[in-house]
């Protein structure tokens, strides 16, 4: 039994041993990239996001009303803006160069492609339809 006691020790020393390396190199990598939030950005994209969805919830209940319309092009507005702030900073709160390399962007397109079909493929199954007769 006493083998088994020492064996667990070594254990415990082999993980503070871990941990220990571990926090010394994640704060030293913490405090080389201290930033200050964006609060602005932060804003800018949620009320971007906020006023598409409130916009097109706004036309699936009342059809085609001027004031979604304006309320989608308001939040399109302040997306082209929040992206304007963010391609200029060294660390922005989205990093929108990563859209230029075609890799990302063919897997952030297939992410919601698939999302979507598969969001149509739920819809219609809690309307009862079956995936054949949906389309």
């Amino acid at each position: 039994m006493q083998c088994h006691r020492e064996s667990r020790h070594g254990d415990e020393t082999a993980a503070l041993s871990a941990l220990t390396l571990a926090q010394n190199r994640i704060a030293g990598r913490v405090t080389e990239r201290r930033r200050t939030a964006d609060l602005p950005s932060a804003a800018m994209s949620i009320g971007s996001v906020l006023a598409v969805i409130f916009g097109l919830k706004a036309i699936a209940q009342d059809g085609l009303p001027l004031s979604a319309v304006l309320v989608i092009l308001a939040g399109v507005g302040l997306g082209v803006l929040f992206a304007r702030r963010q391609l200029p900073p060294d660390d922005p709160l989205i990093d929108l160069r990563l859209f230029g390399k075609p890799a990302f962007s063919a897997s952030v397109a297939t992410y919601y492609g698939l999302s979507l079909a598969l969001a149509a493929f739920v819809w219609a199954r809690l309307r009862g339809v079956s995936a054949g007769a949906s389309g």
